[in-house]
């Protein structure tokens, strides 16, 4: 549907999208032509203090689509989480969704991946549905192998850790909904930079009790997820470097008393 015409739909779907240095990396097209096309779906980018162009072609794609795109401009860099919280809080201050979420801004998983997300929890009445890059016949899943197998190791302990059968708590696309989000999941900043997935989790486990989230928290096997990467050829090889207390897997850092604080604080 082109964004001229006169009819419109009201949002009812929003995204946000945490960028930091990505202008090199930023599929712009993609997320304009889905814009145009589905109209209930509105757009948070929070650009969180890049060094680069970003924030030039964030206000580029906040003039095509002034009702749809939002940017939320932050000099200095406060991580992902924060990132998150404050789009979400955002999105769900100013339009009348039902449905709140994130996606990283590489579209390591396909804008149609979001489509499927929103679909799914709508019809089943879910209070999240995360995306989880299952390898498997009949998708394209492609992810670096030993990111793959040491992401098993953190999945599993992270699934123990929490008590409830994830298989990938980390991937970058994740859906709720506002009625069951909108106090107690957003409010406070998160405890980690590096786990907020698995925070949220934590959250909405305490708050709605381990046998509802149970049965509301979903695992929607992707069909299509792809490894961007980041920085130059040197950056794709997996570098595992205990330092501090904190051990950084392929430019990742999964700190472990970030963790534990994440497990034991009672919300």
């Amino acid at each position: 549907m082109d964004k001229d015409t006169t009819f419109f739909m009201p949002p009812t779907i929003g995204i946000v999208v945490p960028c930091y240095n990505e202008s090199a990396r930023l599929p712009v097209q993609a997320f304009l032509d889905f814009i145009a096309k589905y109209q209930t779906f509105v757009f948070c980018f929070v650009n969180d203090g890049s060094k680069d162009n970003t924030a030039a072609i964030l206000q580029q794609m906040h003039t095509a689509f002034p009702e749809r795109i939002s940017i939320i401009d932050r000099r200095q860099n406060k991580g992902k989480g924060e990132s998150i919280r404050e789009g979400i809080n955002y999105l769900m201050t100013h339009y009348p969704i039902t449905h709140v979420g994130f996606l990283d801004a590489d579209l390591a998983t396909p804008l149609s991946e979001m489509q499927e997300l929103a679909n799914i929890i709508k019809q089943n009445c879910y209070s999240m549905v995360c995306g989880s890059r299952i390898k498997r016949m009949g998708a394209n899943i492609e992810r670096y192998a030993i990111r793959h197998i040491i992401g098993r190791f953190f999945a599993t302990l992270i699934s123990w850790s929490l008590r409830l059968p994830f298989y990938d708590t980390q991937c970058g696309a994740k859906l709720f909904s506002v009625e069951d989000v909108h106090q107690g999941i957003f409010d406070t900043p998160f405890i980690s930079r590096w786990l907020v997935d698995v925070e949220i989790i934590k959250r909405l486990q305490k708050k709605m009790g381990y046998e509802k989230s149970y049965h509301r928290i979903y695992e929607y096997p992707l069909r299509e997820w792809r490894d961007v990467g980041r920085g130059t050829r040197k950056a794709l090889f997996c570098v595992i470097c205990v330092k501090n207390s904190n051990l950084i897997v392929s430019g990742t850092k999964f700190d472990m008393l970030d963790l534990n604080q994440i497990l034991m604080k009672s919300f």
